[in-house]
């Protein structure tokens, strides 16, 4: 009786191993593809100017926003001052986050905070920071330019361009 060639001894551990191979590259695609669906990761700080007004009537906003959104989770830090025609308060906050990616358009994210930590050089009123700097349920938008910077927007604030640290 004849044996297949491609079955005999040597042949049959080569077949193996690259069987072997393909499976493992196989699950290392899996995988990747299954983690770059969780969500985008986003690391990166910038400065930001916002004027939310004619600039002699309503306040405005200069400070650093850093974020730190991976998958379900993440952070936001926001520090900096925050002047209205009658005084300057100091901002400087840590956000958790909890974040939902949008399944229909690529790169919007719904942030909800989970936990706030106010420094203590932060003065400003939370009704001030609630209205202005960061509400209850932000929406993002997130598109990546390049390796190590984003466009970050949202519906109250101009363009934010956060690079990697």
């Amino acid at each position: 009786m004849q044996q297949h060639l491609l079955l005999s001894g040597k042949n049959k551990l080569a077949v193996i191993a690259i069987l072997s191979l393909l499976l493992a590259v196989l699950a290392v695609c899996i995988v990747l593809m299954l983690k770059s669906r969780q969500g985008t990761q986003v690391e990166c700080s910038g400065q930001i100017h916002s004027v939310f007004g004619d600039n002699q009537t309503l306040p405005e906003f200069r400070g650093i926003y850093t974020l730190n959104l991976e998958k379900q989770q993440g952070f936001l830090s926001i520090n900096g001052s925050f002047r209205m025609p009658d005084a300057t308060y100091t901002v400087q906050r840590v956000t958790r986050v909890m974040t939902a990616y949008s399944g229909n358009q690529q790169g919007v994210i719904e942030l909800k905070p989970v936990s706030e930590h106010v420094l203590t050089g932060d003065n400003l009123p939370e009704e001030l920071y609630r209205r202005y700097i960061f509400s209850p349920v932000s929406v993002i938008t997130v598109n990546k330019t390049l390796p190590w910077s984003w466009l970050i927007r949202n519906l109250y604030s101009p363009v934010l361009v956060c690079t990697a640290d």
